[in-house]
């Protein structure tokens, strides 16, 4: 098992049917698991976002994203509009750059989830230090939150009580900061 990036077409709408079924399993949404929904679709296909996945014979057992903040904005633009623009306002002004990771999903029940999140985490920092991304933004569902904290240092920004995207399920924007997360990664990561 390895780390790959999803750079065809085939491969991003396999990415989008595998988070498609998973979001349906833990509730984040209805429907049919077969389709290929993809969530934030003006931000795939761009030279800005990254789509990593990870399989087992022949199946993805998880996928992260990674998108630089670019003209067509980021996932959190969505859900959190006005975070997301005084967030990027503020960093611009001193030439820092913003991005966020999103999509990530790791197909529950197997014994070996824990380590396809681990390589998918270390792959989307590595991501990160490569396209200098200094500050990154994260929408997660609140249950979410701790382990985010303890992993990498992430710092909650915002909430709200229901996105109507996913169910009307609570949401909380949390930030990384690129130098803390590397930091709070080597402990962890070195476990």
């Amino acid at each position: 098992m390895r780390v790959c990036v999803a750079n065809t077409c085939a491969k991003i709408q396999e990415v989008w049917r595998f988070v498609n079924s998973n979001y349906i399993k833990s509730g984040y949404v209805s429907g049919d698991s077969d389709l290929e929904i993809s969530y934030y679709p003006h931000l795939d296909f761009i030279d800005a976002t990254t789509v990593f996945f990870m399989e087992d014979e022949g199946n993805i057992i998880g996928t992260i994203s990674v998108t630089e903040d670019n003209p067509k904005g980021l996932n959190s633009d969505d859900i959190f509009p006005v975070e997301t623009e005084f967030i990027r306002k503020r960093y611009k002004r001193k030439s820092i750059k913003l991005g966020s990771c999103w999509r990530m999903v790791v197909k529950e029940g197997n014994k070996i989830s824990k380590v396809v999140l681990f390589k998918l985490i270390d792959a989307a920092i590595t991501e990160l230090i490569r396209r200098n991304l200094e500050v990154t933004l994260y929408c997660f569902h609140p249950k979410h939150e701790k382990i985010h904290k303890k992993l990498l240092g992430f710092s909650k920004i915002s909430s709200k009580t229901h996105y109507n995207l996913f169910n009307n399920m609570p949401v909380i924007l949390m930030r990384g900061d690129l130098t803390t997360m590397t930091r709070y990664w080597s402990k962890q990561y070195a476990k």
